[in-house]
């Protein structure tokens, strides 16, 4: 009969630490698991695959797939990271108005400054004094305006139905004509129809 083969209990051996580029890989790791901020979690990500590297290179002998793995979760890493810091670059609008509209609109509504600067210059800047119309009454309105300064009155047979200030949507009401109600009026207008791709943000 066949004997089963008998095993020794082996002592278990505690070895010394490893080199101090794997521990920095290893803080690394333990700041990104910490990191609430997308930008900061691929810069450390990054960090530790390249101090993965440096120690499959000097310590390891060149471990090949230690070397190879986190090459390229640096290259991932660092591309995303080189695009988000990309997007936040600060970006400085033409007209003082449009940082007032930007803040009490459009980033309320989670569009970022980026994008906001590309449809300020894919829209219209128009300027109205007092009295001069947006619109006339009976024709139809084919484009969105926002607001940026002053007011704008809505008219209907000469009487007037309501008032939008700065940063209100001045809406397509078939039948009304708009008139600037203030000393002057400037309104971002865009045609109806789809807007070109906007900058998109990265996880």
């Amino acid at each position: 009969f066949p004997t089963r083969p008998s095993y020794t209990r082996s002592k278990m051996m505690v070895l010394e630490a490893n080199h101090w580029l794997y521990q920095l890989a290893n803080v690394a790791l333990f700041l990104s698991f910490i990191s609430t901020d997308v930008l900061l979690l691929r810069i450390v990500l990054a960090i530790a695959a390249l101090f993965f590297v440096l120690w499959g290179i000097l310590i390891l002998d060149i471990s090949v797939d230690t070397i190879v793995w986190n090459a390229v979760f640096l290259m991932i890493n660092s591309s995303f990271a080189a695009q988000i810091a990309y997007s936040r670059r600060p970006i400085k609008f033409v007209r003082p108005e449009h940082e007032d509209l930007y803040e009490n609109v459009f980033s309320k509504s989670g569009m970022s400054r980026l994008d906001f600067k590309a449809l300020c210059e894919l829209g219209q800047l128009k300027s109205l004094l007092n009295g001069q119309r947006l619109v006339e009454e009976g024709s139809e309105m084919n484009f969105l305006s926002v607001v940026s300064s002053g007011s704008l009155e809505a008219v209907k047979s000469n009487r007037r139905t309501g008032e939008m200030v700065c940063a209100r949507l001045v809406r397509a009401m078939r039948g009304m004509c708009h008139r600037c109600g203030a000393h002057e009026l400037s309104c971002i207008s865009q045609q109806h129809g789809p807007l070109p791709a906007m900058n998109k943000g990265h996880a």
